[in-house]
């Protein structure tokens, strides 16, 4: 069951941002759903790594490791102001950022604890952590982005 609403979150964070995206003309918005959307693939690749038994073992460090970079390059991506236009962020990213500055924190260790696992070979290990990042970037999506309509 774990797999399966993580595999959905993923999905619709690529298929929702793909939608917008095409449509906005905010900059903030289209940068940060650009940078969300191949966090989603990378996320996707390590799912059929590590969950679904695809061979390419090797690729998990590369793949945990551009989501982090993905991160880092986003910039400013929540300026006052880049709530105009489609997008999904909710307002309390901008009323409590200190909230949300401590979910991507704690996305960012958990990305940061996933890399760490991939450089040993427990797979009990590596499945933990990636789970931790889905829950990571769930427990953001819980508070700071709008149910789709």
């Amino acid at each position: 069951m774990k797999l399966k609403t993580l595999a959905g979150l993923c999905i619709l964070g690529v298929a929702s941002s793909s939608v917008m995206a095409a449509e906005e003309t905010n900059p903030y918005i289209v940068h940060r759903q650009g940078i969300y959307e191949v966090a989603s693939g990378h996320m996707e690749a390590l799912k059929s790594i590590i969950m679904l038994g695809h061979p390419a073992k090797a690729d998990v460090n590369y793949h945990a490791t551009a989501m982090l970079e993905a991160f880092k390059h986003h910039g400013d991506a929540f300026p006052k102001g880049s709530e105009q236009g489609k997008t999904r962020a909710d307002a309390k990213i901008w009323s409590d950022s200190a909230g949300f500055k401590e979910k991507g924190d704690a996305a960012g260790k958990a990305i940061m604890e996933l890399i760490a696992a991939s450089e040993a070979s427990d797979e009990a290990k590596l499945k933990e952590k990636f789970f931790a990042v889905g829950k990571s970037c769930k427990n953001c999506h819980d508070d700071y982005r709008k149910k789709k309509m």
